[in-house]
């Protein structure tokens, strides 16, 4: 922070040298001193040059230091929605993860004790193919770094877990 408040001084020395050495070349100020004249009794008119010269350099400081600040607040809401996207994104990946478990284990059980030509097999084969499709996504959850959405239905927008993860897409899983 130090640097750039150096970088600001040096701004406002230089915008407020060039506006004396503009105004002094257009003779600005002689045109500024008959204005207030009419004040000479007060010795003011070096007063109002002087700030109007520290009103411009200021101003432009002022602005830059919005620009800065604006900039700094978008990156900030930027990194909050991160941060919480994140945190959902753990824990449902935990909260879905456990059950899931229990699902894979019981349909590779059950799966081993079905006779493959058994409606029972494709039934439990489906079960077990959609709980590694479940798991997949799971797994993108975790992976997610960026906040990137994808238009959905009627205009509403969903977290793209495809390029938000930086996994590539599910592959459907092959048919036991």
């Amino acid at each position: 922070m130090g640097s750039s408040a150096m970088l600001d001084l040096v701004v406002v020395v230089l915008i407020a040298a060039i506006t004396f050495l503009l105004l002094s070349h257009l003779d600005a100020f002689e045109w500024l001193v008959s204005v207030v004249h009419h004040y000479e009794r007060y010795d003011l008119d070096e007063v109002v040059v002087l700030f109007a010269i520290l009103s411009i350099a200021f101003a432009a400081f002022a602005g830059r230091r919005w620009i800065e600040v604006s900039r700094e607040q978008a990156r900030r809401l930027e990194m909050e929605r991160i941060k919480v996207i994140l945190e959902t994104a753990g824990a449902v990946s935990h909260e879905f993860n456990q059950p899931l478990q229990v699902i894979v284990s019981a349909s590779e059980l059950a799966l081993e004790d079905a006779s493959e030509n058994s409606p029972m097999h494709k039934y439990l084969s489906d079960i077990l193919n959609s709980a590694v499709r479940i798991s997949e996504l799971i797994i993108k959850l975790t992976h997610i770094t960026d906040y990137r959405t994808k238009d959905y239905c009627e205009g509403q927008k969903i977290l793209d877990l495809d390029s938000g993860s930086g996994q590539p897409a599910a592959a459907t899983p092959p048919k036991q």
